[in-house]
């Protein structure tokens, strides 16, 4: 009978396998890093846009709902807004735009919906981000759409 010799198997990695592994994960983060914030704001943009159409569906409904008028009042200088009604006295609390989105420029007046749901006057809301702009436009009619540039 002979010696027994036992191998054993080696379980894990080296240390240059997991070096080597670390600096292409590392390259990767570092290409997709950039695009990921890119992306990150241009939502938050996006999603800023849609939250001050709803906002405006919802005065125009309610004015049609109630049979009085309300409108939507923006502030470019601290990034609100809010429903009002036709004196203008609030009827919701104040929203605020997200991070980085502000109000590049808006209506002359508060555009108001009457009871019948056309809007006088009609107006755009500019709304500016990092990644663009995203516009929030109300025909004369009283609809309310959402373009993102």
């Amino acid at each position: 009978m002979g010696i027994r010799v036992e191998r054993r198997r080696a379980c894990g990695y080296s240390l240059t396998e997991a070096v080597l592994v670390m600096g292409v994960a590392s390259v990767i983060m570092l290409i997709g890093l950039p695009n990921a914030f890119a992306l990150y704001q241009h939502q938050a943009l996006r999603a800023a846009a849609y939250e001050v159409a709803q906002m405006a569906r919802q005065a125009r409904m309610t004015a049609v709902a109630a049979n009085v008028a309300v409108g939507l009042r923006a502030r470019a200088g601290d990034r609100a807004y809010q429903l009002v009604d036709g004196r203008g006295a609030p009827l919701e609390a104040e929203r605020y735009l997200p991070g980085r989105v502000r109000f590049e420029s808006l209506p002359r007046t508060d555009i108001r919906f009457h009871p019948r749901g056309t809007a006088a006057p009609a107006g755009t809301w500019v709304l500016a981000g990092e990644s663009g702009r995203a516009r929030v436009i109300v025909n004369p009619a009283g609809r309310v759409r959402v373009q993102i540039e």
